[in-house]
């Protein structure tokens, strides 16, 4: 199940740059260690947004955590890999991001 709260963050913590969207994501009664999730956008979305500059954001329940993202910008489409249901943001990557993603 997918739902799309467009640019109505359906948790109380803000992202920290510019967003484009929110999706939250469940699977009923499937148990899964982890699983490849793709989101669709489009240009009227991005409100300025570099597509290159695009990171999923995941909510871990107490705060947001950039996922390593694989952008489709042919098809308007982003690709990450989940280990939880849960509340999903799009965003322009961060310096923040950045640092968080760099192995060691």
């Amino acid at each position: 199940m997918l739902d799309d709260f467009g640019k109505n963050n359906p948790v109380s913590v803000p992202l920290p740059g510019r967003t484009v969207k929110f999706v939250q994501i469940a699977a009923n009664n499937i148990i899964f260690s982890s699983a490849n999730i793709t989101i669709h956008y489009n240009d009227a979305e991005l409100n300025g947004v570099n597509e290159r500059d695009l990171t999923i954001y995941h909510w871990n329940g107490a705060s947001w955590d950039g996922l390593p993202t694989i952008i489709d910008s042919a098809n308007k489409t982003l690709g990450a890999t989940i280990m939880s249901n849960q509340t999903f943001g799009l965003q322009e990557r961060t310096m923040l991001t950045l640092l968080e993603q760099m192995p060691g």
